[in-house]
């Protein structure tokens, strides 16, 4: 039983792993082409640095975010799924 809850403990870690890092390079890749669609006039008044910041900042607390959250959200739909598949396994009449 501790080697199957071990299992299912590694495969939550390395799908919620999988499924940030796939959010956030696919939004780092929508920021990087909005910056390039802006004008001249815009990087003319707007500073490096804050761009830098907001690049790098911005994304690094959705990270966080992300990474502490979206596990236990996926334990959650996971138990769900599990509980409700045992319910009709059990008695698909009281299911």
């Amino acid at each position: 039983m501790f080697a199957l809850a071990a299992l299912a403990g590694i495969g939550k870690d390395f799908l919620a792993a999988r499924v940030v890092a796939r959010v956030l390079n696919d939004l780092r890749l929508e920021i990087f082409e909005h910056l390039q669609r802006l004008s001249m006039a815009f990087y003319a008044r707007a500073s490096t640095g804050d761009l830098v910041a907001r690049f790098s900042s911005d994304l690094a607390t959705l990270e966080t975010v992300l990474a502490r959250s979206l596990p236990t959200l996926i334990y959650a739909s996971l138990q769900v799924v599990i509980s409700t598949l045992l319910l009709f396994w059990l008695n698909a009449r009281l299911a």
